[in-house]
């Protein structure tokens, strides 16, 4: 009975949360357009910055030779 109830407490909170982007929807007080659908969640993602910072140590001249982004090298140390 624990697991069932589990399971329906898994599946009915992650209904909640993607519900939004399921429906498209636009919620008031949310500065979120959900019409793009899950497009949402990425728009913003910074990973790729943390990386290249992680791996070159903040050093300038690793950031220039080791990666091709398009932004500008300092832009990189301000993550």
């Amino acid at each position: 009975m624990k697991k069932i109830f589990l399971a329906l407490l898994v599946v009915l909170s992650s209904l909640i949360i993607w519900l939004p982007f399921l429906g498209k929807w636009q919620l008031p007080g949310w500065d979120l357009n959900f019409q793009k659908g899950s497009m949402v969640l990425w728009e913003n993602f910074d990973g790729p910055n943390y990386l290249i910072v992680a791996k070159t140590w903040y050093n300038k001249a690793d950031i220039l030779s080791k990666f091709s982004n398009p932004l500008p090298a300092e832009y990189y140390p301000a993550h």
